[in-house]
């Protein structure tokens, strides 16, 4: 979870933050006075420095990366009314500059593309092989059929000779 400053936005500019972090994520504003309590009582004590001024909490379900771009790119676009302030991630402390470094960060989606790629990648280098592994293998084939019929042949030649 974040905790971000809202002061100053619409009606309309939160609807359109909750709508652009809804694939991941959800943003409520929260009451100081029972965020605070909810943290202490969840020993969340990290999370009390945040809870300061008009605040409102990013409940993070999917990916943290994206749910990070997608507000910091909020935030830029709303003249810096919505600021990340910090929060939560993984059960650690995560500052608003740890933050800003997560969205540097490739997305889920992302890393797990290159893992598939980076996986795939020898398997695609082993078909590359197998062509000329084939033609190999052909080539042994002939060899191993052709030999006979040259020993057959070369009896043949010897026993007409009269040898």
């Amino acid at each position: 979870m974040f905790a971000a400053s809202y002061s100053g936005l619409s009606v309309s500019q939160m609807q359109d933050l909750r709508q652009r972090i809804a694939e991941d994520a959800s943003f409520s504003v929260v009451k100081n006075t029972l965020a605070r309590r909810a943290a202490e009582a969840s020993e969340r004590t990290d999370m009390l420095e945040y809870l300061v001024g008009p605040t409102g909490i990013v409940w993070i379900a999917g990916d943290p990366a994206r749910a990070a771009k997608v507000m910091t790119e909020f935030g830029k676009e709303s003249d810096e009314l919505f600021a990340i302030k910090g929060g939560l991630l993984g059960g650690k402390p995560f500052g608003a500059d740890q933050v800003v470094a997560l969205t540097k960060l490739p997305s889920r989606d992302e890393l797990i593309a290159k893992l598939a790629g980076g996986l795939a990648a020898p398997l695609h280098g082993l078909s590359a092989l197998s062509q000329p592994l084939n033609e190999l293998g052909g080539g042994l084939n002939q060899l191993l059929t052709g030999l006979p019929n040259a020993l057959n042949q070369l009896r043949t030649q010897k026993e007409a000779a009269g040898g």
